[in-house]
């Protein structure tokens, strides 16, 4: 509403069917990663911003198992958020996500530049980056600017579990 758009003009924007958005709004539907970027892209705002509850405070104390956990249309793929919302004006975006084993995700870069960090708690992460792809083992960690990577996948038979970090929080 306040960019002046209607529910069909998003949708188109971002995508995806007028409908689809107005199930997500009311919560008989959950987006895909993917979708969820394209929606926070085509809104100009982090896509945290969607992601977060209003918090006012000072700080933001998450304790273990309390950070905003995010539904997908995909069960291969969970998200726990620990930063508080936009409305806070903080700095940086931090959570852990979850994949399944086999799951491949094409990201959608930021649009501005950002500066990110990753830290494998467990199993093993193909990052595909504009210029080359790595693997991350359990422990191993990679800084990248967000305008550049392309594809998350998760290898081996085991899921595997990423703390991500970036700043700005990312568009």
């Amino acid at each position: 509403m306040q960019m002046g758009l209607s529910l069909r003009e998003l949708a188109a924007r971002a995508g995806v069917t007028a409908s689809f958005l107005s199930q997500v709004e009311r919560g008989q539907s959950n987006p895909s990663l993917k979708t969820l970027q394209a929606i926070a892209r085509t809104l100009n705002v982090p896509i945290f911003y969607l992601l977060v509850d209003d918090s006012s405070e000072n700080h933001h104390l998450v304790r273990r198992g309390e950070g905003t956990r995010s539904a997908f249309a995909t069960p291969n793929v969970s998200l726990e958020v620990f930063s508080p919302s936009p409305e806070a004006q903080r700095k940086m975006l931090a959570f852990v996500a979850r994949f399944q084993p086999g799951y491949s995700e094409e990201t959608v870069p930021s649009q501005q530049p950002t500066e990110e960090c990753i830290i494998v708690l467990s199993g093993a992460l193909l990052i595909d980056l504009k210029d080359g792809s790595h693997i991350l083992q359990t422990g191993d960690s990679i800084t990248f600017d967000g305008m550049n990577i392309r594809r998350l996948t998760a290898l081996n038979h085991e899921e595997v579990v990423y703390l991500s970090f970036s700043t700005p929080p990312y568009v």
